[in-house]
């Protein structure tokens, strides 16, 4: 059986009555390859080799052995190819392409896998859900919640840095506007489908409720960025030091939703310790833009930490609601660029003190 010659059979095999055939599904496969591989900067050869495998990665699906054992597709299809002369990287990803099919699951073991694997979860999660198939309760023909669990596997497990809308976006790209329909409605539905898988993975790793909805609230756009911020709150968390400032940046926080804007005059600070704030936040702004580029997410929040003391000794110093209205919304905007220092990396509030 040869593999290339099976592929325009798949032509005959429906996807999904809304979507297509396999067939359809294979190019837009390689389309998301092809993306996928650009942002995951992954090689010409191996963009080559990942392209290939998507192209042949269902072609098994009409043969006799899997038609009979529908369990080993995609072995198959790897075992075909390596007979019939495939690059051996090309014929694993063909296997690879499946993987994870559970939560237990290994990964792909080759970044040509993994490229196939993200393209073909990614486009059936789109696709369904653009086709108004979407899982409720128990029932999940298609398996989007564990596609989805595995795109989210790959990503964490692998340490790839991408953004989960650049994916979800190139996804949508490869399907005819008519099934897409609105482009922002369907982008936001799909990744909000993504909250509880990473919710999962936040918890399968160990990590508090509270931690998590820390996280959360500030984002999860690149997955591997999520985790790093949660490892660094959980760590932050554990000091001593900890439960004083999240006493003072809650108070400083609650008080900020009463600010017009974020704005700092310094022609209205009139305090010693509002002008030393001031001085503490814009210190802190600089550093912790520098640590968060570099993904140094504990040494951000630590940075924050230091600001305990100032702000303590602003609220043990000086009225904030003045009579004065300049200097009273002049000290609210200092309040706003307090709650604003952890904004990237999670949401303090929500963290529960023991």
């Amino acid at each position: 059986m040869k593999l290339e010659s099976n592929v325009a059979k798949l032509k005959n095999i429906v996807f999904q009555e809304k979507l297509g055939s396999i067939y359809d599904k294979v190019l837009r496969n390689q389309e998301g390859v092809k993306v996928i591989a650009s942002l995951l900067n992954l090689g010409g050869e191996a963009q080559n080799r990942a392209l290939r495998a998507a192209y042949l990665a269902k072609a098994d699906l009409v043969s006799n052995v899997v038609y009979e054992f529908p369990e080993l597709q995609g072995l198959m299809g790897e075992n075909y190819a390596y007979a019939q002369g495939e690059h051996p990287v090309t014929a694993k990803a063909i296997a690879e392409h499946y993987l994870p099919k559970n939560a237990d699951d290994q990964l792909p073991l080759t970044f040509e896998g993994i490229v196939c694997s993200l393209s073909d979860k990614l486009d059936t999660i789109v696709g369904c859900f653009a086709a108004g198939i979407e899982p409720t309760g128990s029932q999940d023909p298609y398996g989007l919640r564990r596609q989805a669990a595995g795109i989210c596997s790959m990503i964490v497990g692998r340490s790839i840095l991408v953004s989960l809308k650049a994916l979800i976006t190139q996804a949508m790209d490869h399907y005819p506007t008519d099934i897409i329909g609105e482009r922002e409605e369907l982008l936001a539905k799909v990744y909000g489908f993504f909250e509880q898988r990473v919710r999962n993975i936040l918890t399968d790793r160990g990590y508090r409720y509270d931690v998590i909805e820390a996280v959360i609230a500030c984002g999860y756009d690149n997955l591997t960025e999520t985790v790093l911020r949660a490892e660094a709150v959980n760590k932050l968390k554990a000091t001593d030091s900890f439960a004083k400032l999240l006493t003072a940046f809650t108070r400083a926080n609650n008080l900020a939703k009463k600010a017009e804007n974020d704005q700092v005059n310094e022609e209205y600070l009139v305090h010693e310790a509002e002008k030393i704030l001031w001085q503490d936040i814009q210190f802190a702004e600089k550093a912790i833009g520098n640590f968060n580029q570099k993904r140094q997410y504990q040494e951000s929040l630590v940075t924050v930490s230091t600001l305990e003391e100032s702000i303590s000794q602003f609220f043990d110093g000086v009225l904030v609601m003045d009579e004065n209205e300049n200097i009273k919304n002049n000290r609210l905007a200092l309040l706003v660029r307090v709650s604003n220092l952890p904004k990237d990396i999670a949401d303090l509030t929500k963290i529960v003190q023991d």
